[in-house]
């Protein structure tokens, strides 16, 4: 009895091992003739290049180069979405033995499980530069309200009045205080790192892929009309855009700055030639605080005591209020939506 029940699981066993052998076969062998193919196709473009500067007229020349071009641009494009495809992961099939063999007939339902493990691409296809950066953001994982403790951990005695804070990922505090125009970085403890002078110093957003930080401008009296860009590393200021108005809530996202202007539009400034593009442009509040998370935009309003999400376009999704729960937002921040 026991050998006709190992047996079933045998077979069961080899039967859902073929059938994955056959089905990462069947997409080799589509993959390599896609390739074939391409490769064909390179060939003759090669061969009609050949008899175009052997025997083709100016003209011809001309018009054959244009027609290569598409050509071209059609086999760049399958190249670049082999970099998107799982086409180039390493695929190992492995066998998982089940290890509880006291009792099988009673206790072990499956001789195996037969699972794939996808590794990352021992090749690497770059893509063409685009013209114009987009917002690339990172996934974060969902989790519910409901589970969010909420427990007191710290106090830190400030000097005035604090206006930007963000949390670094040693630990450190980034405290910001416009009417000192300062910037002061603090340990866990509570005691000063360092502290840099910048004017108006507002909102405050931290850009973990070069380890700097972002610093807008805003005080009375119309004082404040840059952003600062702060390298930790180094301790000095890195770079400052001038952009003409005060600014108040700041977020950022690889070579992208996203910052509100007071009293006017939700803005992104490209980082890398200082490119600007308008995201919310109906925006006319005076203390506006920006987050970008999931590929959606949120920003709070102090006048309306309102959340708002929207797409990376500025496109409204929804709005919350509810002035029991929420007045007079100065700040917000997002913590694993």
């Amino acid at each position: 009895m026991i050998n006709q029940y190992l047996d079933k699981l045998r077979d069961n066993f080899l039967i859902e091992l073929n059938d994955i052998e056959r089905k990462e076969n069947r997409k080799n062998n589509q993959f390599i003739n896609a390739l074939d193919e391409h490769k064909c196709k390179l060939a003759e473009h090669q061969k009609n290049i050949t008899y175009i500067k052997q025997y083709a007229s100016d003209l011809q020349s001309f018009l054959a180069m244009k027609q290569l071009e598409g050509d071209v641009d059609e086999i760049c494009q399958f190249i670049e979405s082999l970099s998107e495809s799982d086409l180039l992961n390493r695929v190992e099939i492995k066998c998982n033995i089940s290890s509880s063999l006291t009792d099988i007939a009673n206790i072990v339902p499956l001789f195996g499980k037969v699972c794939i493990e996808s590794a990352s691409k021992s090749v690497m296809i770059p893509k063409k530069k685009q013209q114009q950066a987009p917002l690339v953001l990172p996934r974060a994982l969902s989790l519910p309200v409901e589970s969010i403790q909420v427990e007191l951990q710290q106090t830190i005695e400030n000097k005035s009045h604090v206006r930007g804070c963000c949390i670094l990922p040693d630990g450190r505090f980034i405290l910001t205080f416009p009417d000192l125009n300062k910037v002061e970085i603090v340990k866990e403890d509570g005691s000063a790192d360092f502290s840099l002078n910048i004017t108006a110093a507002y909102g405050v957003a931290y850009n973990d892929a070069d380890n700097t930080i972002a610093v807008s401008s805003w005080w009375f009296n119309g004082v404040g009309a840059q952003i600062t860009i702060i390298d930790l590393t180094q301790r000095k200021v890195k770079k400052t855009f001038a952009v003409g108005v005060q600014t108040t809530g700041i977020t950022t996202t690889n070579k992208t700055l996203l910052y509100s202007k007071t009293n006017k539009a939700i803005q992104a400034i490209d980082q890398s030639n200082e490119s600007t593009s308008e995201i919310v442009p109906k925006n006319k509040e005076s203390f506006v605080d920006v987050a970008i998370c999931n590929e959606r935009i949120y920003y709070s309003s102090y006048e309306y005591d309102t959340v708002v999400c929207c797409d990376l376009k500025g496109t409204p999704i929804w709005t919350f209020k509810n002035e029991s729960f929420i007045v007079s937002i100065w700040n917000f921040s997002r913590q694993g939506w």
